[in-house]
């Protein structure tokens, strides 16, 4: 059986995976792009560990690429538990739950109005984030090799602000499925 991303020799666990080489960045700021992260203060204690799980394994796929879908599905899970727990009003789900499933708890949390455009404390972040991605992608199609990239303006970061909806884009949110 060939496998490609075998187990890490031991003196190799701290060097970048090697497909970081094409993602232009630091380890350092991955971490910060992650730490300014935050959730809002009314999500559940349990929830809100599980998401700093996420974020960690997420922080950890700088070594090992293949951690980001493992970091978006505790993410998901974690936002999954937290739409459960607010919706029952427990403090933590029986072992023999049975969710709605992801998709219908964001629909139901949107229609309510639990979630909107203001649940977000990390909006402006996620702007800022989009406008650096559309730089490096610029960057990339124009074939520059740089090491350092320019920081986006604030008016780049308003242009992507304007266009981001976390709450409205249906389509979007309904394509995803966490298993439950």
């Amino acid at each position: 059986m060939a496998i490609d991303d075998p187990l890490k020799p031991l003196a190799e666990i701290t060097a970048p995976d090697v497909r970081r080489a094409n993602i232009v960045g630091t380890l350092a700021a991955e971490h910060a792009d992650l730490d300014c992260i935050q959730l809002n203060d009314a999500v559940p204690d349990i929830a809100a560990q599980l998401f700093e799980t996420a974020k960690n394994v997420s922080l950890y796929s700088w070594f090992v690429y293949r951690f980001h879908p493992v970091a978006e599905s505790v993410a998901f899970a974690a936002l999954e538990l937290a739409l459960n727990l607010r919706r029952t009003g427990m403090t933590l789900l029986p072992p023999d739950f049975r969710s709605l499933g992801l998709s219908r708890l964001l629909r139901d949390a949107i229609d309510s109005g639990v979630l909107s455009e203001s649940s977000f404390p990390s909006r402006p972040n996620i702007a800022a984030q989009s406008a650096r991605m559309a730089i490096i992608a610029k960057l990339i199609a124009e074939g520059h090799v740089c090491t350092e990239i320019p920081e986006p303006s604030d008016q780049d970061i308003a242009a992507f602000a304007s266009g981001i909806s976390l709450t409205k884009n249906r389509k979007r949110l309904s394509g995803y499925r966490v298993a439950g």
